[in-house]
């Protein structure tokens, strides 16, 4: 928060106005802009007589979001009785309410009604509303990244990425082949209303909506074997970003980052096997059944490593 007078009748000093004996200014507070919120301006009248001043100046600003996803509203009850809010008609598509908290599920304007209900002294208050639009896109978080693949008809089955590691650390390994791509999907706290756009140093990225309404999805092609990739998400509904690195090593069941005998020990033990939440990573070529291809294929690549 920055202060500033608009004459020499007021000094400031840090967040010290000092206002000469007589006479009067005007003082504006401004708060800059940051990732969340736009700048915001207010201001102050400062007069004075006789003698000399010195104000600590205080004032508090709430800037005006970039985007808005939560709304807290607030109605005042007649003691004794509650106040319940509800979503007006017209309203579901923007917004949605639970336990009093409005989260918006794209941008628009949702329009929210307070009802005080009544008893045996107190009607009913008539009905208020309130209303609150968003713009630009609605504020998401976050949450996960998945590698996801389809495994014939066992259906899709996901590998969680540790989204902590950087680059050259201990990333999450897919140790399945790449087929037509390998799919990486992001989820979000809330809707999507904008998938944004992706990049990797490696292969090429394309994006999607996801199956469910908070899901982006990234697929990369071109992606040789025994590589580290970095996949960056940003401008998911207007502003939020994620990034995930992750490695590429047909084989690597184990997830060390290297292929090795105990590799091909573990698919061998599933041979046979359908895909399932359990052994799915050894059905490397993602048919749905675990067999003699898949333990060619970690055989194959005894020795290879991440770089």
């Amino acid at each position: 928060m920055t202060f500033t007078s608009n004459n020499a009748n007021c000094t400031i000093a840090s967040t010290t106005l000092t206002a000469a004996p007589a006479g009067g200014c005007t003082v504006t507070a401004t708060k800059a802009a940051d990732t969340n919120y736009n700048q915001a301006t207010a201001t102050v009248a400062v007069t004075t007589s006789l003698n000399a001043q010195t104000i600590t100046l205080r004032l508090q600003l709430r800037p005006p979001p970039l985007a808005v996803r939560n709304h807290t509203p607030t109605a005042t009850a007649t003691s004794g009785l509650t106040v319940a809010f509800t979503i007006a008609p017209g309203s579901a598509s923007v917004c949605s309410i639970s336990t009093g908290i409005i989260s918006f599920l794209t941008a628009g304007t949702c329009t929210i009604q307070a009802n005080q209900a009544g008893n045996g002294n107190y009607s009913a208050a008539p009905q208020i509303t309130q209303t609150v639009t968003v713009t630009g896109g609605v504020n998401l978080n976050a949450l996960s990244a998945f590698s996801r693949k389809t495994h014939g008809p066992a259906g899709p089955f996901d590998l969680l990425i540790d989204d902590a590691q950087s680059i050259g650390g201990a990333v999450t390994v897919e140790p399945r082949a790449i087929g037509t791509g390998h799919t990486i999907v992001f989820t979000f706290s809330g809707t999507v209303s904008a998938t944004g756009s992706a990049t990797t140093p490696v292969g090429s990225a394309a994006v999607s909506a996801g199956t469910a309404s908070n899901e982006v999805i990234v697929t990369l092609t071109g992606v040789p074997d025994a590589q580290r990739a970095t996949v960056s998400l940003s401008g998911v509904n207007g502003t939020t970003s994620k990034s995930v690195s992750l490695g590429f090593l047909i084989g690597d069941v184990n997830n060390s980052r290297n292929v090795t005998q105990t590799d091909v020990s573990s698919v061998k033990a599933r041979s046979g096997q359908p895909a399932n939440a359990s052994n799915f990573l050894m059905d490397l070529n993602a048919t749905g059944v675990i067999g003699s291809a898949d333990i060619a294929a970690t055989k194959a690549r005894i020795s290879r490593s991440l770089p």
